[in-house]
């Protein structure tokens, strides 16, 4: 039920601010927050880490986010409560047995406290960051039953003419991933005139245009994984 429910949180996150996964699992508690625009609005952001276009080296960064997201970094937060405690008692435990070197220990308190961490305490390996979102977010659309109808196939048939034949009326998404949310964004982002095609390479810490034009042309098209944002 934790798996699930986290799975739905993590959703939320990705679609409404076009994060990567690997972004998300950076955020705390406390990452949301907002800062006053040249017009003197309210911009709802996400402070948190990126590894993008610096040598896998982790490094600050913030992102534009819709207000949801902030309920949702403190529901997913507070649900592993009990959870963080155990693991923070385990982490201490195998430092001060030698179990665990330094650097091993501060790597994991930094992990513990995020927002997005393992539900499964038997399961659980080394790092303390949630895994397997890919599968968790498939396994949340069947639990939805949603399903495909023949305007889906024959959208999908049309974004996706490599992969013609995948998707049948009645069935689920050949896949639903973190990414996918991400390109979902970026359609809401152009599309609803949240900002330029500029923003859009700050926001997906691009290092060059052509690969922020690519997401932005996907807005010219229509958004049918719209649908599952409305759940």
């Amino acid at each position: 039920w934790l798996s699930t429910l986290q799975a739905s949180c993590a959703l939320i996150v990705t679609a409404f601010s076009g994060v990567r996964i690997g972004e998300a699992v950076s955020f705390e508690k406390g990452s949301y927050t907002t800062v006053l625009s040249h017009d003197s609005k309210q911009i709802p952001v996400l402070n948190g880490e990126t590894t993008k276009g610096e040598g896998g080296k982790p490094r600050q960064a913030t992102w534009q986010a819709h207000p949801i997201v902030k309920d949702t970094l403190e529901l997913a937060y507070d649900m592993t409560e009990a959870l963080r405690d155990h693991y923070k008692a385990k982490i201490k435990l195998m430092y001060e047995s030698e179990e665990m070197t330094v650097d091993a220990y501060e790597k994991a308190c930094k992990e513990v406290v995020g927002v997005f961490i393992p539900v499964d305490k038997e399961t659980q390996a080394v790092s303390y960051t949630g895994r397997g979102f890919d599968r968790k977010f498939a396994d949340l659309m069947k639990s939805y039953d949603i399903r495909a109808t023949e305007e889906d196939v024959e959208e999908f048939n049309k974004l996706n003419p490599n992969r013609e034949g995948e998707l049948k009326v009645g069935g689920y998404l050949p896949k639903l991933s973190p990414h996918d949310m991400r390109r979902t964004f970026a359609v809401f982002y152009k599309r609803y005139n949240f900002g330029s095609m500029m923003g859009i390479k700050f926001q997906y810490k691009h290092k060059n245009l052509n690969m922020s034009e690519y997401y932005a042309n996907q807005a010219q098209q229509k958004n049918w994984l719209k649908k599952y944002l409305n759940l």
